[in-house]
């Protein structure tokens, strides 16, 4: 996390607490001081530790650096930030904790982030949760390199069985994502009504209580959707490029069947498809920024909702641009 006075108190008082409930000992690789490089100090504490915190906020350049860092040595690594602002696209596809800073009444700084937290360093610590990034997601360790002739590993039919699999598991997310969708708007819809038609005298005490329903509601559509983008939309990036792949491996054998082209259509058809969800869920990600603003009981569980909806669209975009990267434009 970057230098200074807030970034030291929010590590201080909120993010060391948190990993020592869950009996980490924390260290930050900037406050270890000796004769040596700092930066050699920095990836000797990146390469030792079991579980690295990173604050996104501010897209300090140096967090960043660092962790790319982190994610090449395959460290189990959570994202924190205050501002989905602060999350570069390459990063939405993943989980990143939004936090809002408060300070209680003895003038000690507080936040949802530690209530986040815990539940999350305890997962790592016990290895109840499969943590991925862009470069144990899409490269290739040398260990796991295909043999130097270039032959794949796997057969071009098991990919597209594997393929026929996850489109259908595609499917199925798409459609939950679409229904819980409804439900959502249906009971925004309902408080939107009772906040914009208090009862005379209540203005002030029907926004509060309203609000807060709101920061619930925010808060449980995100734990549905969680599980949706972590589980069952990440592997699908990976299976359609695999699938892509393979028809330029057949096209380059000179082997081409109707049997390919039905194939082509239908990686065209779940492009099209993320791509339409995905633009229509990034639009709903900065609606919701907007209405979490309300009140502060909405702010936090809004931006909690709005990060995981951007992840959704981030991962559906990626999916979307694998076809047109690998197999051309769609022709018209």
């Amino acid at each position: 996390m970057p230098f200074g006075l807030l970034p030291d108190q929010v590590y201080a008082y909120i993010i060391a607490p948190a990993l020592r409930s869950a009996g980490y000992d924390p260290k930050r690789a900037d406050t270890t001081f000796n004769q040596r490089a700092i930066m050699q100090d920095v990836i000797a504490g990146i390469k030792g530790a079991d579980l690295v915190v990173a604050d996104l906020t501010s897209r300090n350049a140096n967090v960043f650096y660092e962790l790319g860092l982190a994610h090449s040595m395959r460290r189990p690594t959570v994202m924190i930030a205050q501002s989905t602002d602060d999350i570069p696209f390459d990063l939405q596809a993943y989980r990143v904790v939004i936090y809002a800073l408060e300070f209680a009444s003895n003038g000690r700084l507080t936040s949802s982030l530690a209530r986040e937290l815990v539940p999350l360093v305890q997962a790592a610590r016990d290895g109840s949760v499969e943590y991925g990034n862009p470069f144990t997601d899409y490269a290739v360790a040398p260990e796991e390199a295909t043999v130097a002739s270039g032959e794949p590993d796997e057969g071009i039919l098991e990919i597209f069985d594997a393929f026929n699999t996850q489109a259908a598991v595609f499917g199925q997310a798409m459609a939950q994502i679409g229904t819980l969708t409804q439900q959502f708007a249906s009971e925004m819809g309902t408080l939107t009504i009772r906040i914009n038609a208090p009862e005379p005298g209540h203005e002030l005490e029907n926004v509060r209580t309203v609000t807060a329903e709101m920061g619930a509601l925010f808060d449980r559509q995100a734990s549905h959707l969680e599980p949706i983008v972590d589980e069952q939309l990440a592997p699908m990036a990976l299976q359609v490029e695999a699938a892509a792949r393979a028809l330029v491996r057949l096209s380059s054998m000179g082997e081409h069947t109707p049997a390919d082209d039905e194939r082509l259509q239908s990686i065209r058809t779940l492009s099209n498809t993320a791509h339409t969800v995905g633009t229509t869920l990034s639009a709903h990600a900065a609606q919701i920024r907007q209405l979490s603003g309300i009140a502060t009981a909405s702010i936090a569980p809004g931006r909690r909702l709005a990060a995981v909806t951007g992840r959704i669209a981030a991962q559906l975009d990626r999916v979307a641009g694998l076809a047109d990267a690998l197999l051309g434009p769609e022709s018209t």
